[in-house]
């Protein structure tokens, strides 16, 4: 599982260098995490937070905002520990997807989340 995604990562990545944020799409969605322990815990590549992150901002970039909010909450948890460095990120991107939403409370939310985090 953690080749196959590894390889649909690596498979988004050229995607996106080709300008074919379709491609992409299909191939960040197919990136799962690997779900075992220390791995995904501690783990740098395995979580794949920066593929959920990408993923995300296309989804948004596309008019996706439910679908993107989905994928960066995903990234919103202590655990992976890695996860972690994508918040600032995360809390960004679904404030823009809230307000894409005409959700102002919960783009209201994320940004006082946001701020708390400086």
């Amino acid at each position: 599982r953690f080749m196959r995604s590894t390889s649909r990562s690596i498979a988004g990545r050229l995607a996106l260098l080709q300008a074919d944020t379709a491609s992409a799409i299909a191939h960040f969605s197919a990136v799962v995490p690997v779900e075992k322990g220390a791995e995904i815990d501690w783990g740098m590549q395995e979580p794949f937070g920066q593929e959920q992150l990408m993923l995300a901002e296309l989804l948004l970039a596309r008019g996706q905002a439910t679908e993107a909010l989905q994928v960066a909450g995903r990234l919103d948890y202590p655990r992976p520990i890695i996860y972690l460095i994508y918040l600032r990120q995360s809390l960004e991107l679904r404030g823009k997807a809230a307000m894409g939403l005409g959700d102002t409370r919960a783009a209201e939310g994320y940004l006082a989340r946001l701020k708390r985090l400086r």
